[in-house]
């Protein structure tokens, strides 16, 4: 590389050696000037009688021409942006300082080993005299065993698990987003040319599609600088999340156990302005449906005046003339093929759906369609038509013979469902039949054993009254007739 560079809107340009250009011009100028030059030179050409009929052949084939201009806009969703970077904040707040659980344990430990005495240690002392290991001349007490409290710090309480868990919600769903605009992020401004050309030379057809695109980075209807400022904001915020997972807070955390929605609003959540600030972020992601990307596209179809058509035709011609093969001049195809195939013709959507197949736009009227059509296969329409018109009679005929079948087998199967039915009418009645037995036995059970109940409690109050009859006439008896 050579030279100085050429510097353009969006565009670095760096001459290479032994190329000789002006360099007071840019390139898409010299570009327009070899297009003009061309043009001349090649009208100039088919003023020849031998190229001129090559030329009005290709003009009476069968020709189709369709050029699109198209313009992208690109537009950001910045309130999920805003959202965002609210709750990252918030976040961040509480990293910096998470809420902890001071977890308590006691135990009884040899005084000697004791390191810290509390108020608590000295009440249970108070209360378990058997742990006294002597009293000394000055009144002073020594315990052979004292309690002890021991404080560990938890961080993983409910809010910092669910602090945890929205870390890895808001960088997948910033990852998401990040990762279809890097992808499909550039929108370009384009110029698209379709041409399908079939032509008859003394019994040789020729048959030329080509496509020509031309296209610039989109300035995105003037929003490009905002777009370009939206895209930083979403950077940032990947970046801030991908910090956050790699905080210590994450690593005191680990092994701790995600939180599921609904998310159970403690007083911390509820109060707490940045455990609240961090909810709603929560809630806003639970809610938003949409990739927060979207695009207008519009598209002009171009009219074709007179001097474009004509050098097109002077294309196809040049084409042709180009085409080294053997079949120049032969009245009549041959078999003599190297290589035999079969060909089963499908049929291709429209133009447009041909058109630009980048991976940003589905084409929801053919969700099954997985692969953009190769416009270079392009089937004739009477050919389409042909392969359609047979294709309708074969269903047709299928559709007949199954129908037949279908009379015929529900001849046979309607004496056998007959039977069947039949069958299964009896077979239920005779269940329903034991079923209702069943039930009456049941009841005659249930009846019977209620009669011994009843029969039992009559017994007892009968035999109840003669005890008491008889402890009446002993308790009258041991009075001597008293009462």
């Amino acid at each position: 590389m050579a030279g100085n560079e050429i510097k353009m809107p969006g565009v670095t340009i760096t001459p290479i050696d032994g190329v000789q250009e002006s360099a007071d011009l840019p390139r898409m100028a010299r570009l327009s000037s070899a297009s003009r030059i061309a043009k001349k030179n090649s009208s100039g050409a088919y003023k020849d009688p031998e190229l001129s009929r090559v030329k009005a052949t290709v003009m009476a084939g069968e020709n189709d021409f369709r050029q699109v201009g198209r313009v992208e806009v690109k537009a950001f969703d910045s309130s999920f942006l805003s959202a965002l970077e609210t709750g990252l904040d918030a976040i961040g707040r509480i990293l910096a300082n998470p809420r902890t659980f001071i977890k308590e344990t006691t135990e009884l430990e040899n005084v000697e080993k004791a390191k810290k005495v509390s108020t608590i240690s000295i009440q249970h002392f108070a209360t378990h005299s058997q742990y006294l290991r002597s009293v000394e001349e000055n009144g002073e007490v020594i315990p052979d065993k004292i309690l002890t409290i021991h404080s560990e710090t938890n961080t993983a309480i409910y809010e910092n698990r669910f602090v945890m868990t929205l870390i890895k919600r808001a960088l997948q769903f910033v990852e998401q987003r990040y990762s279809f605009v890097r992808d499909h992020g550039e929108t370009r401004d384009s110029d698209e040319l379709f041409v399908h050309s079939v032509s008859d030379f003394s019994g040789v057809k020729y048959e030329l599609s080509m496509r020509v695109r031309a296209s610039v980075p989109s300035l995105d209807a003037g929003e490009s600088e905002k777009n370009a400022a939206l895209l930083r904001r979403l950077t940032v915020c990947k970046k801030i999340c991908s910090d956050y997972l790699r905080s210590s807070f994450m690593t005191q955390m680990k092994g701790a156990k995600d939180v599921t929605s609904p998310i159970h609003m403690t007083n911390m959540l509820l109060k707490h302005p940045d455990y609240h600030a961090a909810y709603e972020l929560w809630e806003f992601i639970d809610a938003y449906d949409k990739l927060g990307v979207s695009y207008d596209v519009m598209e002009t179809a171009k009219d074709f005046d007179k001097e474009y058509l004509s050098s097109l035709y002077e294309v196809i011609a040049e084409a042709i003339l180009k085409f080294n093969t053997r079949h120049v001049g032969i009245a009549a195809a041959r078999d003599d093929l190297s290589h035999a195939k079969r060909v089963t013709p499908n049929i291709l959507f429209s133009i447009d759906d041909l058109n630009y197949e980048d991976g940003k736009f589905l084409y929801d009227a053919y969700p099954e369609a997985e692969e953009a059509a190769d416009p270079t296969s392009l089937i004739l329409e009477e050919e389409r038509k042909a392969a359609l018109d047979k294709k309708m009679l074969h269903l047709n005929a299928e559709e007949q013979g199954r129908d037949k079948l279908v009379r015929n087998v529900k001849k046979d199967k309607d004496k056998v469902a007959f039977a069947a039915a039949r069958g299964r009418d009896e077979k239920k009645a005779v269940l329903e039949d034991a079923e209702k037995q069943k039930k009456q036995e049941e009841e005659k059970r249930l009846a019977l054993e209620e009669a011994k109940k009843e029969a039992k409690r009559q017994a007892d109050l009968k035999k109840k009254k003669e005890e008491e009859a008889k402890a009446y006439e002993d308790l009258k008896a041991s009075l001597g007739g008293g009462l």
